[in-house]
């Protein structure tokens, strides 16, 4: 998403949550004002996240629909030391309510809840110069490194080129990729075999098995128990 506003009188108060929001990356940008005419004066952008820190409870609902009036598609999240305010979450239809002072859990929480609201990318654009492709992620079976360039593995035995490096792609690509070699790269939802004693593993659509390396070992342990955990 592109934008969350913290809104507090005592803006330091919300620093933990601030650099929890920093870490988490979620946003591209973070913006903090004393009130929302502060931020509408020297901000024309739309935040997707509100989040409103209230010392008090008074005109709570004053304030929650000024925001809603404002800023309609915004999501509001109510922070607060008052756990009295955590029914108007339910009644004015709010995101969330964290309690100050906001512990560890709350945060974890929270974070989860926002990622969970974000929209999924389901393409991955790759460019030739002048030309443009979009590629369907559920297509891929896997990628493999071709020196500075790097081959895609897609269903119905297609092929796709892209002018660049494995890792490039692996950093843009979502964790449901997962590096097995340095010159490999699968999408797990796509594996059906995992073959320890021959180090290789098989994807669904692709007829050859493919290597994976000491070095990224850990990983395919972690895929193992992640497909353990999901059968029967």
């Amino acid at each position: 998403m592109d934008a969350c506003l913290l809104i507090s009188k005592e803006v330091g108060k919300l620093d933990k949550w601030l650099r929890a929001l920093e870490a988490a990356k979620l946003f591209t940008h973070l913006f903090t004002a004393t009130s929302l005419e502060e931020y509408m004066s020297s901000h024309f952008q739309t935040p997707d996240l509100i989040c409103l820190y209230l010392h008090t409870s008074a005109q709570v609902d004053e304030k929650v629909r000024h925001c809603q009036v404002v800023y309609p598609q915004a999501r509001l999240l109510l922070i607060s030391p008052h756990q009295a305010l955590a029914y108007p979450v339910v009644k004015m239809n709010l995101f969330n309510f964290m309690a100050f002072p906001i512990s560890t859990e709350a945060i974890q929480r929270c974070l989860q809840s926002i990622k969970a609201m974000q929209p999924q990318k389901r393409y991955i654009g790759l460019r030739t110069y002048k030309d443009f492709k979009y590629i369907k992620l559920s297509d891929i079976l896997f990628l493999k490194a071709d020196n500075n360039t790097t081959e895609f593995y897609l269903q119905k035995q297609k092929k796709v080129c892209g002018f660049n490096t494995l890792k490039a792609y692996q950093k843009r690509l979502p964790e449901k990729f997962m590096r097995i070699h340095k010159s490999y790269m699968v999408n797990t939802a796509k594996v059906w075999r995992i073959h320890f004693g021959k180090k290789n593993c098989e994807v669904r659509g692709h007829n050859h098995p493919l290597p994976f390396s000491k070095t990224y070992t850990a990983n395919v342990k972690t895929l193992h128990k992640q497909l353990e955990h999901a059968s029967f």
